[in-house]
């Protein structure tokens, strides 16, 4: 499966790699953040970041999951969004994040409104939910 990279006005979604482990764990790390998701720890540990980015690469490779990182054009992280994939139903799970500083801004309608359109339109998902 090739690595898709969505761009919108202000960001580029892409695949997260070992240049993204700072500031994924200082973004990540933070107790605001794990409280409003299910799936990230805290604390959040450079190990955390690190298992994070190779099951990003290797759910891709599987075609499991694409997980994204938010990127405001290509650089400072933002946070992540993700497609858990069932290839079976046809279907995926969305789930999304966002560093605190970046609250309020409109970062994730923007990821959400990009991962969704690549997920109808490219992937031919019949549904995307998240809980």
């Amino acid at each position: 499966m090739d690595s898709p990279r969505l761009h919108t006005e202000r960001l580029l979604l892409r695949l997260p790699d070992a240049s993204d482990l700072d500031q994924l764990v200082a973004l990540a790390g933070a107790r605001e953040v794990a409280a409003t998701t299910v799936r990230i720890p805290h604390p959040y540990t450079r190990a955390d970041g690190e298992q994070f980015i190779r099951k990003a690469q290797d759910e891709h490779q599987q075609g499991t999951a694409l997980l994204f990182v938010m990127t405001e054009h290509g650089r400072e992280l933002r946070g992540g969004i993700g497609l858990q994939l069932d290839p079976v139903h046809n279907q995926a799970e969305v789930g999304f994040w966002v560093g605190v500083p970046y609250w309020g801004k409109g970062y994730c309608t923007e990821a959400a409104r990009a991962v969704l359109e690549y997920g109808f339109g490219c992937l031919q998902l019949h549904r995307i939910f998240a809980y």
